[in-house]
């Protein structure tokens, strides 16, 4: 074990025995250090585990220990009306994992999680790694719910992570730029331990930040992640937040995407920009009523913004023809790179092992696909993907008992959050693993959108 990964082992096992807000920051600073594996892979038949999921293990694990938390999110599981179609979900994809491999043994061809070459379906430990992923995104769900339903306090606990998080992101990407551009780069390889592979490089000159992430992608997905967190809470974060800092880091991690040079990311960010235009929650009254604004002062600062790109392209035209280049690059010939043909290989190869299988899936952990939907149909087959839609559905259609609330805001703002997080797993998701930030989102909107029970205003 390296420095890093001493270093790492030791704030995660504090974090462990400190008050719970403590944690739950972890949970969000952490996967923007997703290069690294906190305990060697060849000590876990070569898993990686990184700091993220060790973080979020640990806080649910703390969280669960509280008896009237560990009640509340099995209560929560077992019922449809709040979280039961995703309970139902993650045991048809766990039953799956543990049989349709074996049923499926050498009749299926199929990219393997571990595997970059195709070859016949056969049990492997990736089975049960990625299924135990999923309960960990399960149970990461539950316990927000619990959480946001039981303690009142929990809500600027969330906020204050998400924050948190955001600076980790901007932090990790100003580590890279400044390590290369001092010529200082290899000594990031120390945070590079999982076993992930590494990608960097440049486009058409430009240096592709990748902060401490395995390749730029996953480092533009988790920016444009955090800038939708950052813009649409920001209505209901406190006065002292709302002003400067709110969006100082949510614009800082849409930068640090553009700067990831990933297509990913930006198709996701343009998601993200399209529907923050027309977002019309602006902040919170003394009241705690939502303040609202139309979308006309939000499209005369993007028309400035355009403007004066347009301009300083007149001035320069170097500035102009780099830019459609770029364009030209990450857009337009992206179907003809390596990456896009293979990466298409693997969706289209995993749709083909949902028709072989007769639509029940070949397991989660067997697939490797490159569309997050795709997944969810190649490893839980129809029934798994009939109740992932059916548990988006529901989700969806909840509000806030008072609608004009604070809680009623943070649901609508998850809900828009989520869309550019699912943009991103349309694009390039490789498991049927919805993740650890959509599954704390799933459980604060089914949370806020029942009643308030007895709460408690600290939380430890």
């Amino acid at each position: 074990m390296n420095a890093p990964q001493i270093v790492a082992l030791i704030v995660l096992f504090g974090g462990l025995i400190a008050p719970l807000p403590v944690l739950a920051c972890l949970v969000f600073i952490l996967p923007s250090f997703g290069a690294m594996a906190v305990v060697p892979p060849s000590l876990l038949l070569g898993t990686s585990l990184t700091p993220g999921s060790l973080a979020a293990f640990f806080f649910v694990l703390r969280a669960l220990m509280r008896p009237e938390v560990f009640r509340e999110a099995l209560a929560a599981l077992g019922d449809f009306r709040r979280l039961g179609w995703l309970a139902l979900f993650f045991v048809v994809a766990a039953i799956g994992a543990a049989l349709l491999p074996r049923l499926f043994a050498g009749e299926i061809q199929v990219y393997g999680m571990r595997t970059p070459w195709l070859g016949a379906v056969e049990p492997t430990v990736a089975n049960f790694t990625q299924t135990g992923y999923l309960f960990l995104s399960l149970l990461t769900t539950a316990v927000f719910f619990a959480l946001i339903r039981k303690e009142s306090a929990f809500r600027e606990t969330f906020l204050n992570a998400v924050l948190a998080g955001g600076v980790a992101v901007i932090a990790t990407g100003l580590v890279y730029i400044i390590a290369n551009a001092t010529g200082q780069g290899d000594v990031l390889q120390a945070f590079h331990t999982a076993d992930y592979g590494y990608s960097a490089g440049a486009i058409l000159g430009q240096l592709r930040v990748l902060g401490l992430t395995p390749e730029p992608s996953v480092f533009g997905q988790l920016a444009v992640s955090f800038c939708a967190l950052l813009l649409f809470f920001r209505p209901v974060y406190p006065r002292k937040l709302w002003r400067w800092k709110i969006p100082v880091v949510g614009w800082g991690c849409a930068v640090m995407a553009f700067l990831s040079t990933s297509s990913t990311a930006y198709a996701s960010m343009f998601a993200l920009l399209g529907l923050y235009l027309f977002y019309d929650a602006y902040a919170l009254s003394k009241e705690g009523i939502v303040l609202r604004q139309t979308a006309g002062r939000k499209m005369t600062a993007a028309f400035a913004f355009v403007l004066i790109v347009l301009l300083a392209a007149l001035l320069d035209s170097s500035v102009l023809t780099y830019s459609a280049d770029m364009v030209d690059t990450l857009i337009f010939k992206k179907m003809e790179t390596v990456s896009y043909i293979e990466r298409s290989r693997w969706t289209l190869t995993g749709l083909n092992a949902f028709m072989e299988s007769y639509g029940l899936g070949v397991g989660a952990g067997s697939v490797r696909t490159s569309n997050f939907f795709a997944n969810i149909l190649a490893s839980t087959g129809l029934p798994g993907a009939l109740l992932f839609f059916a548990f988006l559905a529901r989700l969806y259609s909840r509000h806030a008992p008072q609608r004009d609330s604070r809680d009623e805001a943070m649901i609508k703002a998850a809900k828009l959050a989520l869309i550019p997080m699912f943009a991103s797993l349309f694009l390039a998701g490789t498991t049927p693993d919805f993740g650890i930030v959509p599954g704390a989102l799933f459980g604060m909107i089914a949370g806020l959108a029942q009643p308030m029970q007895k709460t408690r205003q600290g939380n430890s």
